[in-house]
């Protein structure tokens, strides 16, 4: 129409901003929403459900310790300039270091067990299959993405993962 205002280049309504949003979030809130993992949300479920809100007051106190500890890791990447493996490698003897990365490594394998056994549960809600059938084709397609897919694809899945936390 001839009375109507000229339109902006950038304004495209709102799914474009929505879009922008989406764009926006980046590594630190992904970051901060990985704590939030498939097996932390069954704990905290099953936590929830058994003690309801009595232990929340702890909150109080191991959020300011975990700030904590992400600041302190944060200091000595930024002192150093290496990761926390290398700095414990040139502060502690070899013997000390090997034994806490083989402690990690057995924690993490633990811990990526347990996601793989939550997303198959999750899945399990959904279609009637058996969780222990879902495990290997969860497992291969996590180090399929993880092996062949880019940057840039990782990013994408895990903003969209990072978003659905918000529903």
């Amino acid at each position: 129409m001839a009375n109507d205002p000229p339109r902006d280049e950038n304004d495209k309504g709102e799914s474009s901003s929505f879009k922008e949003i989406v764009k926006a979030l980046g590594p630190g809130l992904i970051t901060g929403a990985s704590d939030d993992d498939p097996s932390g949300i069954v704990t905290y479920s099953i936590a929830g459900a058994a003690f309801g809100y009595s232990t929340l007051w702890t909150a109080l106190i191991t959020f300011p310790l975990m700030a904590g500890v992400q600041l302190i890791c944060a200091r000595i990447g930024l002192v150093y300039g290496c990761g926390l493996a290398a700095v414990m490698r040139k502060c502690f003897p070899k013997k000390l270091v090997y034994l806490a990365i083989i402690s990690l490594l057995i924690a993490n394998t633990i811990n990526a067990a347990a996601d793989m056994q939550a997303i198959a549960a999750g899945i399990n809600m959904l279609v009637p299959v058996p969780i222990i059938v879902l495990i290997l084709p969860i497992a291969v397609i996590i180090l399929i993405v993880q092996v062949w897919g880019t940057y840039k694809t990782i990013e994408k899945i895990f903003r969209w993962l990072t978003l659905s936390l918000f529903a």
